[in-house]
Protein backbone atom coordinates (compact mmCIF):
# COMPACT_ATOMS: atom_id res chain seq x y z
CA UNK A 1 0.00 0.00 0.00
CA UNK A 2 1.37 3.40 -0.92
CA UNK A 3 1.95 6.16 1.60
CA UNK A 4 -0.90 8.17 0.08
CA UNK A 5 -3.30 5.22 0.25
CA UNK A 6 -2.40 4.54 3.86
CA UNK A 7 -2.70 8.23 4.75
CA UNK A 8 -6.16 8.27 3.14
CA UNK A 9 -7.09 5.11 5.06
CA UNK A 10 -5.81 6.71 8.25
CA UNK A 11 -7.78 9.86 7.59
CA UNK A 12 -10.94 7.78 7.13
CA UNK A 13 -10.12 5.88 10.31
CA UNK A 14 -9.44 9.12 12.11
CA UNK A 15 -12.63 10.77 10.96
CA UNK A 16 -14.85 7.76 11.59
CA UNK A 17 -13.38 6.07 14.65
CA UNK A 18 -11.58 8.91 16.37
CA UNK A 19 -14.45 11.29 15.57
CA UNK A 20 -12.30 14.24 14.59
CA UNK A 21 -14.10 17.54 14.84
CA UNK A 22 -13.32 20.28 12.32
CA UNK A 23 -13.25 22.67 15.27
CA UNK A 24 -10.43 20.90 17.07
CA UNK A 25 -7.87 19.19 14.86
CA UNK A 26 -8.30 19.35 11.12
CA UNK A 27 -7.28 16.78 8.54
CA UNK A 28 -4.39 18.94 7.31
CA UNK A 29 -2.87 19.02 10.81
CA UNK A 30 -3.22 15.24 11.14
CA UNK A 31 -1.74 14.63 7.71
CA UNK A 32 1.16 16.99 8.41
CA UNK A 33 1.96 15.30 11.74
CA UNK A 34 1.66 11.85 10.25
CA UNK A 35 3.98 12.78 7.38
CA UNK A 36 6.51 14.27 9.82
CA UNK A 37 6.58 11.02 11.79
CA UNK A 38 6.75 9.03 8.56
CA UNK A 39 9.69 11.03 7.21
CA UNK A 40 11.66 10.33 10.40
CA UNK A 41 10.58 6.67 10.27
CA UNK A 42 11.49 6.36 6.58
CA UNK A 43 15.00 7.71 7.10
CA UNK A 44 15.59 5.04 9.75
CA UNK A 45 13.62 2.12 8.27
CA UNK A 46 13.30 2.80 4.52
CA UNK A 47 9.55 2.32 4.68
CA UNK A 48 6.36 4.28 4.21
CA UNK A 49 3.68 5.39 6.66
CA UNK A 50 2.62 2.32 8.57
CA UNK A 51 0.77 1.33 11.71
CA UNK A 52 3.73 2.42 13.87
CA UNK A 53 3.45 5.96 12.47
CA UNK A 54 -0.30 6.05 13.05
CA UNK A 55 0.15 4.71 16.59
CA UNK A 56 2.87 7.29 17.29
CA UNK A 57 0.47 10.11 16.40
CA UNK A 58 -2.53 8.86 18.42
CA UNK A 59 -1.01 6.91 21.35
CA UNK A 60 2.73 7.55 21.32
CA UNK A 61 5.63 5.16 20.79
CA UNK A 62 9.40 5.15 20.31
CA UNK A 63 9.08 6.95 16.96
CA UNK A 64 8.44 10.13 18.98
CA UNK A 65 11.62 9.81 21.06
CA UNK A 66 13.85 11.72 18.63
CA UNK A 67 11.55 14.73 18.38
CA UNK A 68 12.02 17.88 20.42
CA UNK A 69 8.94 18.01 22.65
CA UNK A 70 8.11 21.57 21.58
CA UNK A 71 7.58 20.24 18.02
CA UNK A 72 6.06 16.89 18.91
CA UNK A 73 3.82 15.52 16.11
CA UNK A 74 1.42 13.95 18.59
CA UNK A 75 -2.35 14.37 18.83
CA UNK A 76 -2.63 15.14 22.55
CA UNK A 77 0.20 17.67 22.34
CA UNK A 78 -1.50 19.49 19.49
CA UNK A 79 -4.82 19.54 21.36
CA UNK A 80 -3.33 20.86 24.60
CA UNK A 81 -0.89 23.36 23.13
CA UNK A 82 -3.17 24.90 20.54
CA UNK A 83 -6.78 24.04 21.27
CA UNK A 84 -7.32 23.31 24.95
CA UNK A 85 -10.43 21.33 24.10
CA UNK A 86 -10.01 18.52 26.60
CA UNK A 87 -12.82 16.44 25.05
CA UNK A 88 -10.58 15.88 22.02
CA UNK A 89 -7.80 14.25 24.05
CA UNK A 90 -7.08 10.56 23.63
CA UNK A 91 -7.10 9.23 27.19
CA UNK A 92 -6.39 5.84 28.75
CA UNK A 93 -9.29 4.23 30.59
CA UNK A 94 -10.25 0.99 32.27
CA UNK A 95 -13.72 -0.50 31.82
CA UNK A 96 -15.47 -0.78 35.19
CA UNK A 97 -18.99 -1.68 34.06
CA UNK A 98 -20.89 -2.47 30.88
CA UNK A 99 -24.11 -0.52 31.37
CA UNK A 100 -25.94 -1.57 28.19
CA UNK A 101 -25.33 -2.11 24.48
CA UNK A 102 -24.10 1.46 24.03
CA UNK A 103 -22.61 2.64 27.33
CA UNK A 104 -19.69 1.83 29.61
CA UNK A 105 -18.56 3.22 32.92
CA UNK A 106 -14.80 3.75 32.90
CA UNK A 107 -12.06 4.90 35.20
CA UNK A 108 -9.88 7.48 33.46
CA UNK A 109 -8.27 10.85 34.06
CA UNK A 110 -9.42 14.35 33.39
CA UNK A 111 -7.21 17.29 32.74
CA UNK A 112 -7.91 20.63 34.28
CA UNK A 113 -6.31 23.98 33.51
CA UNK A 114 -6.12 26.60 36.22
CA UNK A 115 -3.65 29.39 37.01
CA UNK A 116 -1.72 28.61 33.80
CA UNK A 117 -1.09 25.00 34.89
CA UNK A 118 -2.46 21.68 33.75
CA UNK A 119 -3.22 18.94 36.25
CA UNK A 120 -4.50 15.37 36.12
CA UNK A 121 -7.33 14.10 38.29
CA UNK A 122 -8.89 10.67 38.49
CA UNK A 123 -12.30 10.51 36.89
CA UNK A 124 -15.15 8.04 36.55
CA UNK A 125 -17.36 8.65 33.54
CA UNK A 126 -19.81 7.08 31.15
CA UNK A 127 -18.65 6.62 27.57
CA UNK A 128 -20.28 5.18 24.49
CA UNK A 129 -19.00 2.32 22.35
CA UNK A 130 -19.71 0.63 19.07
CA UNK A 131 -19.60 -3.16 19.05
CA UNK A 132 -18.07 -2.94 15.54
CA UNK A 133 -15.01 -1.28 17.07
CA UNK A 134 -14.68 -3.24 20.29
CA UNK A 135 -16.37 -5.98 22.24
CA UNK A 136 -15.84 -4.50 25.72
CA UNK A 137 -14.61 -6.60 28.63
CA UNK A 138 -14.65 -5.45 32.26
CA UNK A 139 -11.16 -4.50 33.54
CA UNK A 140 -9.74 -4.13 30.02
CA UNK A 141 -7.68 -1.09 29.04
CA UNK A 142 -9.04 1.16 26.32
CA UNK A 143 -8.49 4.60 24.82
CA UNK A 144 -11.32 7.11 24.76
CA UNK A 145 -11.79 10.17 22.54
CA UNK A 146 -14.80 12.50 22.48
CA UNK A 147 -16.47 10.34 25.14
CA UNK A 148 -16.22 7.24 22.95
CA UNK A 149 -14.24 4.03 23.19
CA UNK A 150 -11.95 4.14 20.16
CA UNK A 151 -9.53 1.27 20.60
CA UNK A 152 -8.55 -1.54 22.95
CA UNK A 153 -5.08 -0.96 24.40
CA UNK A 154 -2.33 -3.42 25.19
CA UNK A 155 -0.60 -2.89 28.52
CA UNK A 156 2.37 -1.38 26.65
CA UNK A 157 0.14 1.03 24.69
CA UNK A 158 -1.57 2.14 27.89
CA UNK A 159 1.80 2.86 29.52
CA UNK A 160 2.94 4.83 26.47
CA UNK A 161 -0.27 6.87 26.36
CA UNK A 162 0.15 7.71 30.05
CA UNK A 163 3.87 8.46 29.63
CA UNK A 164 3.41 10.88 26.75
CA UNK A 165 0.51 12.60 28.48
CA UNK A 166 2.71 13.15 31.55
CA UNK A 167 5.64 14.37 29.41
CA UNK A 168 3.43 16.87 27.61
CA UNK A 169 1.89 18.21 30.81
CA UNK A 170 5.31 18.54 32.43
CA UNK A 171 6.63 20.43 29.42
CA UNK A 172 3.61 22.72 29.12
CA UNK A 173 3.60 23.46 32.85
CA UNK A 174 7.30 24.32 32.83
CA UNK A 175 7.62 26.31 29.61
CA UNK A 176 6.54 29.73 28.48
CA UNK A 177 4.62 28.16 25.57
Amino acid sequence: MSSDELTKKFMTFGVNNFQISKNTVNEQEISSSLNTISERYNSAHQGSINQQCVEAYWIGNDLLENFDIKNLPYHNYTVLKYKRDFNCLVLPAKILEIVDKLHLIVSTVKITYSNNKYSLEEDIRTVVYDIKISDPVIDSDIAIHWGTLIVDLTNEQKKLLELYLEKILFYLNNSNQ
